[in-house]
């Protein structure tokens, strides 16, 4: 499987889960049958690697189908982008670990929301006794497996010992997503239900250091050797988040723009589209996703280019990924916030497609990686030479 037939189905997908997007939100996941189809299409196992039964291709490729996907509806084109992290993370396991999780099919389904402060993990026999409580469990109601963020405590009680940051992964049997966790203004669709583990075991083969991680020493890095699986995993997943962006983003745009060309003012009784105003409007629209799609292309170029040279990527392009991920964001939001204000108030009934696009990408890009005061001044840190938190680290 290349990368051309892996776009190709991607945009034939774009076009069914379009016509399900109204249900999906609805029914606050994705239906069965957009399911059948992630399966059907092989997406999901374009970051799997070969061995294992998948395509074992590059974080570009993958982008390129999740943007593709966002584009036709927000919320599947999520839960797309979660999978595909979940089984990037999965690679980067012990071998006993992935063909324990890929199984037979070459793939697995299910979520990872890795914020270690939210497990507490403590040393057994073994493996590691956790107990977690982790919100946005994104896609939990069809998942297999879940991978999911704690902290070790230490050994000793010095408090010069830090506790150790570790991803894990739990069968289904061993979490609860309870009903009702999951009500927002936009990507209902999701079904990011919260993920609660108790008190479960996990052994060591299902766990990953998140430092391994950041510096190319996980097992699946060893394992496979050089390339995607030794990449930084941070940067590989908000390269392809900005990606998402601008897919959600696109279909916004290209509402307007349809809209311009069929619907009629009421003092003039002429096109919108003949209207000036809204020409500018959506030419400024279009250039910010211009921008937007430069800025995530030329990341994921690099990230590619490093991973198929064998390297580490360097801290100027780590900071930039983070600048750029809250950049992306900003330029996508404001896209489709001045093509919402020109669009009348018919755009607003709930349920057209522009105003559930509005919501969406307003839900989607609240998320904290994303806050632009906040990554701005960690990039003009760095760029002083000052002291920096680059997502918990210096």
């Amino acid at each position: 499987m290349n990368a051309e037939e892996l776009g190709n189905r991607a945009k034939k997908l774009k076009l069914v889960v379009r016509e399900r997007a109204e249900m999906t939100q609805r029914l606050g996941r994705l239906p069965d049958e957009t399911m059948q189809d992630f399966i059907d299409s092989e997406l999901l196992k374009v970051l799997v690697p070969v061995r294992f039964g998948g395509f074992g291709l590059d974080w570009r490729v993958a982008a390129e189908i999740v943007e593709e996907v966002a584009s036709g509806c927000a919320s599947t084109g999520f839960v797309l982008f979660v999978y595909i992290c979940t089984n990037w993370t999965v690679g980067t396991m012990t071998e006993q670990a992935q063909r324990e999780i890929y199984g037979t099919r070459g793939f697995t389904i299910g979520p990872c929301p890795l914020n270690v402060r939210l497990g507490n993990a403590r040393k057994v026999e073994g493996g590691v006794r956790i107990s977690a409580h982790q919100p946005f469990g994104t896609g939990v109601h069809h998942a297999d497996w879940v991978i999911l963020g704690a902290l070790i405590e230490p050994d000793t009680d010095s408090k010069d010992q830090a506790p150790e940051a570790i991803q894990y992964a739990v069968p289904r049997a061993e979490f609860e997503a309870p009903e009702k966790t999951w009500s927002t203004m936009g990507m209902q669709g999701t079904g990011s239900k919260d993920i609660i583990v108790r008190d479960v075991f996990v052994p060591w083969h299902r766990v990953v250091k998140v430092d391994d991680h950041e510096n190319g020493t996980s097992p699946g890095a060893i394992l496979h050797g050089p390339g995607v699986y030794s990449l930084s995993q941070f940067s590989g997943f908000l390269a392809t988040f900005e990606a998402f962006l601008i897919g959600v983003a696109r279909d916004g745009v290209e509402a307007f723009q349809e809209l311009l060309g069929k619907q009629y003012t009421m003092i003039s009784a002429g096109l919108r589209g003949h209207s000036q105003a809204n020409q500018i409007r959506l030419a400024e629209a279009l250039a910010y996703l211009d921008a937007a799609k430069l800025m995530t292309d030329r990341d994921l170029g690099e990230i590619t280019s490093v991973g198929q040279k064998g390297e580490l990527l360097s801290m100027p392009l780590r900071v930039r990924i983070v600048r750029n991920g809250a950049f992306v964001a900003s330029l996508c939001r404001h896209a489709v916030d001045i093509c919402m204000e020109a669009s009348g108030a018919n755009a607003l009934r709930s349920g057209t497609r522009l105003e559930r696009v509005f919501r969406d990408l307003h839900m989607i890009s609240g998320n904290h990686f994303l806050g632009f005061d906040l990554q701005m001044e960690t990039y003009g840190r760095f760029a002083l030479g000052l002291p920096f938190d680059l997502y918990g680290k210096q």
